[in-house]
C-alpha cells in the first residue's frame, strides 16, 4: 500500500520522539556519573563554594528558620536520577505535576530562584510560596506568567485570614511593583481577594505612581503601524451569581487626604472622562459632585465655552427642581417646580 504524506509525517514525528526520550535518558544518566566525581572537589575546597552558598536561595526549609527568613544555604541537587528534574536541563518534562508540601510554620518561601544570589529574604516581603529574585544580571523579572492561548498570565486569589486580617492575592516589590501586559482580551493583572490587588508607593518620592496601566501600540514591520485600542484599567461591580450589586457598591474608589485630585484625567484630543447610566430610572445620574458646605459641587471652565448642554426634543413634562433643559430649538428651560408635571421656566 503508498504510503501517504501525512503517514510519513507522522512516522518521522514518532520517531523524533523516540530519539528525545533516549537522549534524555543518556543526559541523566552522565549526571548520575559526574555527581560523585564532583563531590571530592566541592569538600576540598577552600571554603568559597560555602561562602557562595550563603548567598543562593536554596530549599532547606529548617535553615530558613534558623536563619530568621535569611535564603538558605542549598543542599545538593540530584540530578537526574529517580525521576528528580535535572538542573541546567530544559528538556525536563512530566505527565503529572510536581508539587512541594512545605510542613512547619516559620519558613519564608517555598521554592525560590534568585539572579546571582541574594543574602537575605527581603524583610518587608511577606512569606511566600514561590518567591523569584531580579538582579539587572540574568532577570529583569521576579516572576513572570505568560499564556499563549488567551488565558491568565498571573493570577492571585486570596481567602480572608483566620486573625481577621487582609492577605494578598497578589504582593510584587519593586519598580513597579507589578506589571501586567496583555496581547490579547484577557487582564494583564487579575486579582481575586481582599483586596484583589493593592500596589502601595511607600518611598515617598516626588510623582510616585501605586498603579501603571499602559495600553500600548506597535509598529510591525510586516504590516505597518498598530494603534492602541485597549483599556488601562477596567473596575467592575458585577453580579457573579448573587444578584445585582448593592447600592453602596464602588467600582473605582480613589481617595486624597491632601490638597491634590482624587482622579484626574486627561487626553491629547479625546474626552478625559465618559460617565453613561446603562439602566435604571429617569432619577439616575452620569456625575454626581458634592461640595462642603461652604464649596462647590462643579466647576468648569473652557475657552469655547464653560459648559455645553445638548439639545434634546421638547421639554418634558416631569422633572426634578433645579434642572436646566435645551430643547430642539435651542431654548434654555429651568424646572421651578419638581415632579411628574413640573413646572419650567423659559430663561431663553
Amino acid at each position: 500500500m503508498r504510503m501517504t504524506t501525512d503517514d510519513v509525517l507522522e512516522r518521522v514525528l514518532a520517531r523524533l520522539e523516540a530519539l528525545e526520550g533516549e537522549n534524555r535518558a543518556i543526559r541523566a544518566e552522565l549526571a548520575r556519573l559526574r555527581s560523585p566525581l564532583e563531590a571530592p572537589r566541592e569538600r576540598t575546597d577552600t571554603g568559597l563554594s560555602r561562602r557562595r552558598a550563603l548567598l543562593t536561595l536554596g530549599g532547606a526549609v529548617a535553615g530558613a528558620a534558623a536563619l530568621g527568613r535569611g535564603l538558605a544555604d542549598p543542599a545538593p541537587a540530584l540530578a537526574g536520577t529517580d525521576g528528580d528534574l535535572a538542573l541546567g536541563s530544559v528538556s525536563n518534562s512530566a505527565a503529572s505535576p510536581t508539587g512541594l508540601a512545605v510542613s512547619g510554620h516559620s519558613a519564608a518561601y517555598g521554592i525560590g530562584v534568585t539572579d546571582n544570589g541574594l543574602g537575605q529574604y527581603p524583610p518587608e516581603a511577606d512569606p511566600a510560596a514561590v518567591f523569584g529574585h531580579s538582579g539587572g544580571q540574568n532577570f529583569y523579572a521576579g516572576v513572570v506568567g505568560y499564556s499563549s492561548t488567551g488565558g491568565i498570565g498571573v493570577e492571585g486569589i486570596s481567602h480572608p485570614r483566620s486573625d481577621g486580617g487582609q492577605a494578598a492575592g497578589v504582593s510584587g516589590l519593586g519598580s513597579p511593583g507589578v506589571y501586567g501586559a496583555s496581547n490579547t482580551n484577557g487582564p494583564g493583572v487579575r486579582g481575586l481577594g481582599v483586596p484583589g490587588v493593592e500596589a502601595l508607593n511607600p518611598t515617598g518620592t516626588v510623582g510616585g505612581v501605586a498603579v501603571h496601566a499602559t495600553v500600548s501600540g506597535f509598529y510591525s514591520l510586516i504590516d505597518g503601524p498598530h494603534p492602541a485600542t485597549g483599556t488601562g484599567i477596567v473596575a467592575e461591580v458585577i453580579d457573579g451569581g448573587g444578584g445585582a450589586p448593592a447600592s453602596a457598591s464602588v467600582a473605582l474608589l480613589a481617595t486624597n487626604e491632601g490638597a491634590g485630585a482624587g482622579v484626574q484625567a486627561s487626553s491629547a484630543t479625546g474626552t478625559p472622562v465618559i460617565a453613561r447610566v446603562t439602566g435604571g430610572g429617569s432619577k439616575e445620574t452620569a456625575i454626581k459632585g458634592f461640595g462642603t458646605s461652604r464649596g462647590r459641587g462643579g466647576q468648569f471652565s473652557g475657552g469655547a465655552a464653560q459648559i455645553r448642554l445638548m439639545p434634546a426634543g421638547a421639554v418634558p413634562s416631569s422633572g426634578q427642581t433645579g434642572d436646566l433643559f435645551v430643547d430642539s430649538a435651542g431654548s434654555l428651560h429651568y424646572c421651578k417646580a419638581g415632579g411628574s408635571t413640573a413646572t419650567w421656566v423659559k430663561l431663553a
